[in-house]
């Protein structure tokens, strides 16, 4: 992995995952090279400003982690996610396009739910005008416009109280690009 053989890397490292004879200790460590795979991969691809390959890469991430025994996942693991926060930080400044940026986005948030960021809270809604108030765990509060960037489904689920990851790209941090619900 260190010498930029990826694919020797990766089949090495799903060899091991296969293998029943590891102590549950060896297995975690396994597991936690395998996400660096991703991790690792994803910021080659970004520094070759190969932005579509690092998200591709980022995603599989996401597959990877949804699909590792909870047994398998430790402090070490969930923070690789979100290190794996800066390439897919480039792809969302890089993308052109509106829903993919969002999509992107919410890909991000995820990273931050499962590495155990604290979420924000909603302080205040007005019906009126669709405008959610939070307050980040720095006691900050942002406004956002819940129609533009939350799905509708989940419109009737954002209440005052309800915690939510945001984050803030761009220029003014005090513009929310994006919100998911906290489970």
């Amino acid at each position: 992995m260190y010498l930029s053989d990826f694919d020797g890397a990766k089949a090495r490292l799903e060899d091991l995952i296969g293998r029943n004879d590891l102590s549950s200790r060896l297995r975690t460590m396994v597991r936690d090279l395998y996400l660096q795979w991703f991790q690792r991969k994803a910021d080659f691809h970004t520094s070759a400003r190969e932005f579509l390959e690092a998200e591709k890469i980022i995603r599989d991430l996401k597959t990877a982690f949804e699909s590792t025994p909870s047994e398998e996942i430790d402090h070490k693991s969930r923070a690789r996610l979100m290190r794996s926060g800066s390439a897919l930080t480039s792809c969302i400044m890089t993308a052109a396009e509106p829903g993919k940026r969002r999509e992107l986005i919410t890909l991000y948030l995820w990273l931050q739910e499962e590495a155990g960021i604290r979420p924000s809270i909603i302080t205040a809604i007005d019906k009126r005008g669709g405008i959610a108030t939070l307050t980040n765990p720095a006691g900050i509060e942002q406004r956002f416009l819940k129609e533009e960037l939350l799905p509708p489904e989940d419109w009737d689920q954002l209440q005052v109280g309800r915690y939510v990851f945001h984050e803030s790209f761009g220029r003014d941090e005090r513009s929310v690009s994006g919100v998911i619900l906290a489970r």
